[in-house]
């Protein structure tokens, strides 16, 4: 839906405020089998942005408060982010990011078949710049299958001219070997190997209880792509990362290390687990790359498969990112917060979460409550029934399902809740899902207990 332009614009306002995010355009020139928008249930309410002026693009900067990284072209809020260079003047676009924040990283996500030698000698002299390349197939025959792309060449064409160029950039491959095989996914992650991407990530592909038979796929699939990075990684220079993960530790354990990045000149590996930074023992994946990152030249302590205890030194400025990579897993200060509401609040209490974070919540939680704080303290996982489908993050669940999760607790005869955690990654600006429902509806239907978002 194109949206009233005041909610559209409230849309822009939270996007560039809170995440950093440039919206240029919802205009694609790919028709992607695994798009999300193509698979939202009806009631979803997202939003179209025709190509944005200058004048729209100077009042969405100056909502930003000196970010460190510009996003153009991610799906971060509920504008369609299209392909970014069919913006006709997409170049002096981020020539304006560029003068109003001289040291922010520019991220601009592309499926590269628009992306020519003259615009990528032009984002060079952007600098500092990243690309993220949505490769997906670097086979023309698949990738034209799973992107509906007339000219898939000039995407493979655009990995050398970023490697000729020196533009730093990243690869993506949604993987669809139930559809193209298994030779694609590692092809793919090969080719952008071989031309230099400092990252690689591989994405387990997700389906709705709207997609069509052709889409759908056993969720044993996962395993099926972990054992596949676990093959290859080791083979290749990048970090190779699938995502989403399945998490059952909080261990900081590395899944690569960037080339000529700081963790690799320390000789850093894949496989390492950090233990500490600066002496200070870290919690989490999370926490080790936030204090590595923080910190200057940082001693990092880590523990090596076949070797044990070791120290290394990373060589870095402040602020300078370490150039390992690890999973995502919770960040200690929203932990915390959570940790002081449970602490003293009242009980019966309710901790919702996804299916994906759900071990690493309950982990987490086990560490920092003493055991008489955990007392009447439940863990729950959120069905995101609406999606249906594979689909089980925190950022698509909505309100219903919410409600569903209250039912099934009544239902097993469990006391009401006096406390209830939800994330906040599902609700807007407003308090508003997805659907258009608030978190309201979600403390009207428990009576008397608080509802905190965290």
């Amino acid at each position: 839906m194109t949206g009233p332009d005041g909610a559209v614009q409230a849309a822009i306002e939270w996007g560039a405020r809170r995440y950093g995010v440039l919206p240029v355009t919802s205009v694609c020139d790919v028709r992607c089998v695994f798009c999300s928008n193509r698979q939202n249930p009806p009631g979803v309410r997202t939003y179209q942005l025709p190509p944005t002026t200058v004048e729209q693009t100077v009042r969405t900067l100056g909502l930003m408060d000196d970010p460190q990284r510009i996003v153009v072209g991610e799906s971060v809020t509920r504008i369609d982010e299209g392909e970014p260079f069919t913006h006709p003047a997409l170049l002096d676009l981020l020539a304006l990011a560029r003068e109003r924040f001289p040291e922010a990283v520019l991220q601009v996500t592309t499926n590269g078949s628009l992306l020519t030698r003259e615009r990528v000698r032009a984002l060079a002299k952007l600098s500092p710049v990243e690309v993220i390349l949505s490769l997906n197939s670097a086979h023309s025959t698949n990738r034209r299958r799973l992107m509906g792309d007339p000219r898939p060449q000039r995407a493979l064409a655009a990995a050398d001219y970023l490697a000729e160029e020196g533009v730093p950039f990243q690869g993506s491959v949604v993987a669809m070997p139930h559809l193209v095989g298994w030779d694609d996914p590692a092809r793919a992650a090969l080719f952008l190997d071989e031309r230099g991407a400092r990252l690689i990530r591989l994405f387990m592909p997700g389906f709705t209880r709207q997609a069509p038979s052709e889409l759908r796929f056993p969720l044993s699939l996962w395993d099926d792509l972990g054992r596949l990075v676990g093959q290859l990684a080791p083979s290749l220079r990048a970090p190779l990362l699938l995502e989403p993960p399945r998490l059952t530790d909080l261990d900081a354990r590395l899944e690569g290390v960037v080339p000529d990045s700081p963790a690799a000149r320390a000789g850093l590996r894949r496989g390492d687990v950090v233990k500490a930074v600066d002496g200070e023992e870290v919690f989490c994946r999370f926490d080790a790359h936030v204090s590595a990152t923080e910190a200057g030249p940082a001693e990092i302590e880590l523990e090596r498969p076949g070797v044990g205890r070791l120290k290394v030194v990373l060589d870095k400025r402040p602020d300078e990112r370490p150039g390992f990579v690890a999973h995502y897993d919770i960040n200690p200060t929203r932990l915390h917060r959570a940790a002081g509401l449970l602490h003293d609040g009242p009980r019966p209490a309710l901790v919702f979460t996804s299916k994906l974070a759900e071990t690493v919540v309950r982990l987490a939680l086990e560490r920092v409550l003493e055991p008489a704080a955990r007392e009447g303290v439940r863990v729950v996982a959120v069905e995101d029934g609406f999606f249906g489908g594979s689909i089980m993050t925190a950022g698509l669940a909505v309100v219903q399902d919410y409600l569903d999760a209250l039912a099934r607790e009544e239902k097993g005869g469990r006391p009401a809740p006096r406390l209830i955690l939800i994330p906040w990654e599902p609700w807007d600006q407003e308090r508003r899902d997805l659907t258009g429902r608030s978190v309201d509806e979600v403390a009207a239907a428990v009576g008397r207990a608080a509802v905190e978002m965290v």
